[in-house]
């Protein structure tokens, strides 16, 4: 961008009083008014004086995290300069350099690249950063970081033993920065210039041209590497001469006498490109020397046109004093046949304007309609190196320009549109429209880069094209108009709401949004941009709920914004709407519409209905709460589904998240509503059960009575009364349930003692309210009948397996599974279709005991290989299909199938023709009847193996072969990942063709098998609110069964007592949880941070109440001053409901428990609330 007369620093000065530096420190409001001053040099100052600073000040980090995204490169590289510095003693800033240096964008890359190498200075971690970048393999990333290495290997040894050790390496990438760095450098270290010397030297012919360019640059300053310098001139090597003679040009300007005759022996050379760099630089030497403008006027007239051309360059770098002697050279060059010297004079008629305005019009009245576009592009170059005060006069030639028919032209006008911009802004919004239509991407470049600096004067008609111009199909022109979007949403932050609603309505890429949040100076406006380019690129129905949540935390950490307040207020509204349950919860809800229709932030009628509902519909419930007449609930119900229909009725596919969100919202409302309409016309329905049917002869006894809703409405009020009877003493005479919503269970204890040991008859009345009626009552009895204790006394040796799978050797201890039998022998004889069988399962769920199940289920006709996947985690390919092939080969002798197995040293020559064109070929031949079935457990190892370097990728490609191509050949994997994790990279190769079976725990039935068939037979009884208690705390797991019976046998055989108790369960239940640690700590490691806090959270919950809210738990994180964002919390929630570590219950409303109990003890023991606040530390501060 051209600076215009008021960025001049001299006319700074003028115009206003100069601050002393100390007052500048101290006057925060003076400098943030410079900060945000549209004047580069106020905001260069600021970032200046930042970079003196010694003293770290939290608004100066303010301060820079705007700076260093500004776009004028002076201010930017000294605010990263600052930022880096202060990074050594802020970890604020130290994270926002990380930021920068981490993100995708070159372009804020760069600014990280240069604050860390500032950081470099005081920290080790800031070279060890910017050496790791020189590796990255992007040219772009390799040269700026090797440039800031070489910048700070001025005054750090380290940086300069650092890029030694690069330019050493050679690496392609590398030399090239290396070595110019070490020019800069070598002109004050001459340790510096021997580092060079070798590569003079080098086979590669640009290296020996980059380092003679490098020495040529040490000459200026340093006087071995001026003799070095001096010598290239006469080597035999053309393109050591080269690189001589582009050093010209800067040491004729510092060293005018003795380049001169270095100047003259090069014009001479053999080498075209010799002569013209060495006729360039005579310019400078004019001022010394008469004999260089006598030579520049003889080379003019030179027969070659290498010659003329860099004697015409000279006359560019004369000095102003000659200019009216250059000029009547200037207007033959204008004349001449050589389009390059036409070019020249273009060029020169800005030196000519700063004495002669006439005479610089008149050449570039010459030169605009050149018959050669190259001309008329340089013309137009030249235009954008006038000063801004020159804008009316070059203004006719810019029109002209702008008509041209060549695209090399145009795109070269964006300097003097800027130029223009300024003065002339009217005349060149009338030209916008056709530029933004040019076929020429860069000219429609221009046209967006032009808009963003008439923002600053008429930033809504500039917003009107940028938003077209947003659209474009060129990705280059759609990032230049988020640069215009950017400073007029810096300008007018109050209408970054509207305006980036206005962005969304035409179909703006959220990929812009995400830019400008890149781009955005003012953080609030950067979080407003990102939360909306999310919700549009990644919410669906699926998940509007956690992005509702995440929009929450948004919205209420902006608080400058214009709409940040409303907006906050209608994002609460949405997620209290859409976690709503149940009529209550709508009825809890409140909020005002007025300030939305008020204010024209929804902008279209149907925006305003839906909006408008938000608010009706909560009232009406409220109201609607208050109605006790059945026939007029279904009225008022009525009208408010009919409400949410109207408001509904026109949105068609809305492109605005917003009301996205709202739809989704109405919709929850319009199903509550009918389900509460359905649940009007129906009844609930309660189902009875004694589960405690069978006691021991006890003093005291438990009974448990399960209640289960069958009918189509909730039941609410219920209470449970044990009647009195001469055969018992009741202890606890009631037990209430508040609500017991359709097709849920529930249970109540009740203490009673036995006044016989003698079968008798327990009768319970139940009251409860429905939609039906009011005080409705059923009334229920069953027996309860003594276990006979038998007398003797059997050791049992303790069958339950806990240390590892259950074999075919033990497949008596197998209960269950039949549903993932019937899944596997469905899937595996539709061969046709290449089906691929995956059992997925948290650890200990029982995979692997179903694998080994399988030779015994699937019979004779499947030869059935096991492989187990932690042999393979550092495995090679070779050792793979060796490893596998043996197994098979195993698997086949015990059927009595022979089949040669080829040599491990065949199988490291060629691993895959061996094992598919070698082997599989000679197992056809003897079992072409069988089908082979390969059952690989924790198949993730081959990740493991490919991710240690072990074994190859093409894995993946060779079994998805195997899979398509082998009609006999069948996959069974198991393991912890789920297909939507797997469906990723490599993992696509392999997976997009299978179906997969979740692997949870046993059902109820089959885990009652387990606890009793083992023992049957040894005298060993259980009464039934043991084995209920069993069930309850182990939730059916098939490890925690098993672990927990193992230690109930135990206490048999140990205490010679042959029966088992609920006592006896409870106090057994503290020893599974020691034993089971290593699988709890398991569970621990792979949680996240916020699921951590969440499982430690909820035990505190659940010493208060049965079951847990998203509400209650975020009270429990106030109470304990921890400050978790709402979505981290919903994300925990799902992830730990999907790993079978928490249940989700819908009792009303969503309530979360801890599936398997023991978790819940573990935590409680050994990883208390307090423990992982003090030990998570920085990640979950206090408020």
């Amino acid at each position: 961008m051209v600076n215009s007369r008021d960025d001049n620093p001299q006319n700074q000065l003028k115009e206003e009083s100069t601050i002393t530096k100390e007052v500048r420190i101290k006057d925060i409001e003076r400098l943030k008014q410079m900060v945000y001053s549209n004047k580069s040099s106020k905001r260069k100052e600021v970032a200046t004086l930042l970079c003196q600073e010694k003293h770290f000040n939290s608004d100066y980090l303010d301060f820079l995290k705007r700076l260093i995204k500004d776009g004028e490169e002076e201010v930017w590289k000294t605010a990263s300069h600052a930022m880096g510095k202060f990074a050594f003693k802020n970890i604020d800033a130290y994270k926002e350099v990380i930021k920068f240096v981490s993100d995708d964008y070159f372009w804020v890359k760069k600014r990280g690249i240069h604050a860390l190498g500032e950081f470099a200075k005081y920290d080790q971690r800031g070279m060890n950063g910017i050496i790791k970048l020189t590796s990255t393999g992007r040219k772009e990333i390799v040269e700026e970081a090797v440039k800031v290495l070489g910048e700070s290997a001025i005054n750090n040894e380290k940086a300069f033993r650092n890029l030694i050790t690069l330019l050493r390496s050679r690496e392609e990438l590398i030399v090239q920065p290396a070595i110019f760095s070490m020019g800069v450098l070598a002109g004050k270290k001459n340790e510096a210039l021997s580092e060079l010397k070798p590569f003079l030297m080098d086979d590669n012919n640009f290296i020996r041209l980059w380092t003679a360019c490098a020495i040529g640059d040490a000459a200026r300053y340093n006087d071995e590497a001026f003799e070095l310098y001096k010598s290239l001139i006469d080597n035999e090597d053309v393109y050591l001469r080269r690189g001589f003679s582009r050093g010209l040009a800067g040491i004729s300007k510092l060293k005018p006498e003795e380049s001169y005759e270095l100047i003259e022996k090069a014009v001479e050379d053999s080498d075209r490109y010799v002569r013209t760099n060495a006729a360039q630089a005579l310019g400078p030497i004019t001022t010394i020397n008469d004999e260089a403008f006598i030579q520049i006027n003889r080379l003019l007239n030179d027969d070659r046109a290498d010659i003329r051309r860099g004697a015409a360059e000279a006359l560019l770098s004369i000095p102003n004093d000659m200019l009216m002697d250059i000029l009547p050279l200037i207007i033959e060059l204008a004349r001449d046949e050589d389009y390059y010297l036409r070019s020249i004079a273009a060029f020169a008629s800005v030196k000519i304007a700063e004495t002669s305005k006439e005479d610089a019009l008149r050449l570039l009245d010459m030169l605009v309609e050149d018959k050669d576009e190259y001309v008329r592009r340089d013309v137009a170059h030249a235009l954008g190196d006038f000063p801004f005060y020159f804008a009316e006069d070059i203004f006719p030639f810019l029109k002209k320009l702008l008509e041209d028919r060549e695209g090399i032209v145009k795109k070269e006008t964006k300097k003097p549109l800027l130029i223009s911009a300024k003065v002339k802004k009217e005349e060149i919004l009338e030209i916008i429209p056709k530029l933004m239509k040019d076929f020429d991407e860069g000219v429609r470049e221009n046209a967006a880069e032009v808009l963003g600096e008439i923002g600053e004067q008429d930033p809504e008609r500039a917003f009107i094209h940028l938003r077209k111009l947003a659209l474009d199909k060129s990705p280059r022109v759609r990032e230049k108009a988020a640069w215009g979007i950017e400073k007029i949403f810096d300008m007018e932050p109050d209408l970054v709401f509207n305006r980036i609603r206005d962005l969304q309505i035409d179909g703006v890429a959220p990929e812009i949004l995400e830019l400008i949040e890149k781009l955005a100076k003012n953080e609030e406006i950067g979080r407003i941009c990102w939360l909306y380019a999310k919700l549009k690129k990644e919410m669906d129905e699926s998940n509007v709920e956690d992005w509702v949540a995440r929009a929450l935390d948004v919205v209420r950490a902006v608080k400058l914004l214009k709409f940040s307040e409303k907006t906050r207020s209608l994002y609460e509204t949405l997620f209290l709407g859409i976690k709503a349950a149940n009529i209550n919860d709508i009825a809890l809800i409140k909020f005002d519409s007025k300030p939305f229709i008020t204010y024209d932030f929804f902008i279209s009628e149907i925006d305003l209905n839906l909006i408008s509902v938000l608010e009706e519909l909560p009232e009406m419930a409220l109201k609607y709460k208050q109605i006790e007449d059945l026939s007029d609930k279904h009225i008022f119900l009525g009208k408010m589904l009919s409400s949410i229909d109207s408001a509904l009725e026109n949105v068609q596919e809305e492109v605005l998240p917003d009301i996205m969100i709202i739809k989704h919202t109405l919709y929850n409302w319009r199903g509550i509503l009918s389900q509460t309409m359905d649940g009007l016309k129906g009844k609930a329905n309660i189902r009875i059960e004694l589960r405690t049917k069978k006691v021991l002869p006890l003093d005291t006894l438990t009974l448990l009575l399960g209640i289960e809703n069958t009918g189509e409405s909730l039941a609410e009020n219920l209470e449970v009364e044990v009647m009195t009877s001469d055969a018992y003493k009741i202890i606890d005479k009631t037990k209430k349930i508040p609500m017991l919503p359709h097709a849920r269970k529930d249970s109540v204890e009740f203490r009673i003692k036995p006044k016989k040991n003698q079968d008798f008859r327990v009768e319970f009345n139940i009251s409860y309210d429905d939609f039906e009626m009011k005080g409705k009552n059923i009334y229920f009895a069953d027996m309860v009948s003594f276990i006979d204790i038998p007398p003797e006394f059997k050791y049992i040796p303790n069958p339950y397996i806990t240390g590892g799978p259950i074999k075919p050797s033990s497949k008596g201890m197998f209960f269950g599974r039949d549903d993932v039998f019937e899944f596997i022998k469905n899937n595996i004889s539709s061969i046709s279709q290449n089906n691929v069988l995956i059992l997925q399962g948290e650890r200990r769920t029982g995979k692997t005991s179903i694998l080994y199940q399988l030779p015994d289920i699937l019979g004779p006709e499947y030869i059935c290989v096991f492989l187990d996947g932690q042999e393979f985690g550092r495995a090679t390919l070779d050792y793979l299909f060796y490893r596998l092939s043996k197994m098979i080969t195993l698997s086949c002798s015990k059927i009595n199938i022979e089949v040669n197995l080829p040599s491990s040293e065949e199988f490291k020559k060629d691993p895959w023709f061996v094992f598919k064109d070698k082997f599989l070929e000679g197992l056809s031949s003897v079992a072409s009847d069988k089908y082979l079935v390969i059952l690989f457990d924790e198949f993730e190892a081959l990740e493991h193996a490919v991710t240690n370097n072990t074994m190859d990728a093409v894995i993946f490609d060779y079994i998805r072969n195997l899979m398509q191509h082998e009609e006999k050949l069948v996959f069974i994997f198991a393991g912890v990942h789920r297909l939507e994790e797997m469906m990723q990279d490599y993992w696509s190769v392999m997976f997009n063709i299978a179906l997969y079976w979740k692997i949870s725990f046993l059902e109820e039935n089959e885990a009652r098998k387990l606890i009793t068939r083992p023992v049957e037979g040894y005298n060993m009884l259980y009464d039934d609110l043991a084995i209920e208690k069993i069930i309850r705390a182990t939730a059916c797991h098939p490890y925690f069964v098993q672990l927990l019976c193992r230690f109930l046998v135990n206490r048999h055989n140990t205490e010679k007592r042959n029966y088992i108790t609920v006592q006896d369960v409870n106090e057994e239940l503290v020893n599974v949880v020691e034993k089971a640690k290593p699988h709890f700590n398991f569970i621990w490691t792979l949680s996240s941070p916020y699921e951590r806090i969440l499982l430690a959270i909820l035990p505190e919950i659940l010493k208060k109440k049965a079951l847990a809210t998203v509400t209650d738990i975020f009270k429990e994180c106030e109470v304990n001053r921890v400050e978790v964002p709402r979505a981290k919390i919903t994300s925990a929630l799902k992830t730990l409901t999907a790993k079978d570590i928490l249940e989700r219950v819908s009792n009303g409303a969503v309530h979360y428990r801890f599936k398997v109990d023991f978790i819940r003890m573990w935590v409680e023991k050994h990883q208390p609330l307090s423990k992982v606040i003090e030990e998570m530390g920085d990640e979950l501060k206090e408020k």
